[in-house]
């Protein structure tokens, strides 16, 4: 029976309540037990780095990246002028390094934008870099993340802009320390977020 506060609790309510919570325990535990965890994994595919100097040939003239030699997984291919077409639905995040970098003399600054593409349409943002020294470098990274389905097409592309100088790309250089990684002008990184139940 129930009882009110201020009232002596009857002599039984101890093991009421050890009964009550043994059986709540119960339930929970064969709720978790039974329950699926849904967790994200991110898992590496493919890692591209070129270590050539990229350059337009001219100004205003839209140049495709590279990010080194073809690559064929399971889930994508890489082609060698940096068209990345996928083999299998997901959802992946693609990471892209640039190291921009000018030489030779001029008064003009160097106008160097970025964009990356889906499908030929422009996905994520467009990036700016203006270098005014001619012996700059600045190292970029942009991230683009989303579902892709099969036979999509990912392709990167920059360009000197005519308000600029006719100078600037994409540099690699090689450490004068042994052992020291040589940056790449352009590298590419490829994840998918996997969703597994436990």
């Amino acid at each position: 029976m129930p009882f009110s506060w201020g009232e002596q609790p009857p002599d039984d309510v101890d093991e009421r309540l050890r009964d009550w919570l043994t059986r709540f325990t119960t339930q929970v535990s064969m709720a978790f037990k039974s329950s699926d965890f849904q967790v994200i994994e991110e898992r590496l595919i493919l890692r591209g780095n070129s270590f050539v100097d990229q350059e337009p040939p001219g100004l205003d003239i839209l140049t495709l990246i590279s990010y080194g030699p073809q690559q064929d997984v399971v889930e994508l291919t890489l082609d060698a002028d940096g068209t990345m077409t996928f083999k299998k639905e997901g959802q992946y995040r693609i990471n892209v390094f640039l190291q921009y970098g000018r030489r030779g003399a001029s008064n003009l600054a160097s106008w160097l934008f970025y964009r990356g593409l889906v499908n030929g349409v422009a996905s994520g943002f467009t990036i700016f870099t203006k270098l005014d020294n001619p012996n700059a470098d600045l190292p970029v990274q942009i991230e683009i993340f989303g579902r892709f389905e099969v036979g999509d097409v990912f392709t990167s592309e920059f360009y000197r802009d005519s308000q600029g100088a006719d100078a600037g790309g994409l540099h690699t250089e090689v450490p004068t320390i042994v052992g020291f990684a040589q940056p790449a002008s352009a590298g590419i990184v490829i994840t998918e977020l996997v969703h597994q139940f436990r």
